[in-house]
């Protein structure tokens, strides 16, 4: 159980910003890639304040999760990127394309001798609400557990942090593991 939950985590953390170090800021989806090359990305930055989100999974009956993030400028980067949380060394670089209203993205990580694939799109604006929906392949799949899970994220942005939260504070509610 504790795999679904990391990799549930991991997911969220990874691909709600999904991005290495940005060397410029944008707070708008990348343009369409020209037919002559590829295009420069910068991901968009999600508004400073209290954001909601909720995320579903195939990974279990009825496992879902809901949570709460607190983002300011201090933390924002760490929050939503590869060099904050997201990837680890044994992930490859993340590869983007524009799609219809936002990003899609693609990685690998190879945990052990598992390989976790991911793909997905991100689209919203990032200043009152985004969704992610990512599909994710292991080979081999952990015991009990679907070869590939399907995930999505929704958030929304709330308003202001409130008076004492902590930027960068999270708080996560997982539910559904045993029900069946």
């Amino acid at each position: 159980m504790r795999w679904i939950a990391v990799s549930c985590l991991a997911s969220a953390a990874l691909l709600s910003g999904c991005a290495k170090h940005d060397a410029a800021r944008s707070d708008v989806a990348p343009p369409a890639a020209p037919a002559s090359g590829p295009s420069i990305f910068s991901r968009p930055h999600p508004k400073p304040g209290l954001w909601r989100t909720s995320v579903t999974t195939n990974a279990g009956p009825g496992v879902s999760m809901t949570g709460e993030l607190c983002l300011d400028a201090s933390n924002e980067e760490a929050a939503f990127s590869s060099n904050g949380r997201g990837l680890s060394k044994d992930c490859d670089p993340i590869r983007y394309q524009a799609a219809e209203g936002g990003f899609g993205f693609s990685t690998v990580c190879h945990i052990g001798r598992r390989t976790v694939t991911t793909n997905g799109t991100a689209t919203g604006d990032f200043k009152s609400s985004y969704s992610v929906d990512l599909t994710t392949r292991m080979e081999p799949a952990p015991p009990g557990l679907p070869a590939q899970m399907n995930t999505a994220i929704r958030a929304k942005w709330e308003g202001p942090c409130p008076p004492g939260r902590k930027p960068g504070q999270v708080s996560m509610k997982i539910s559904g593991f045993g029900a069946g």
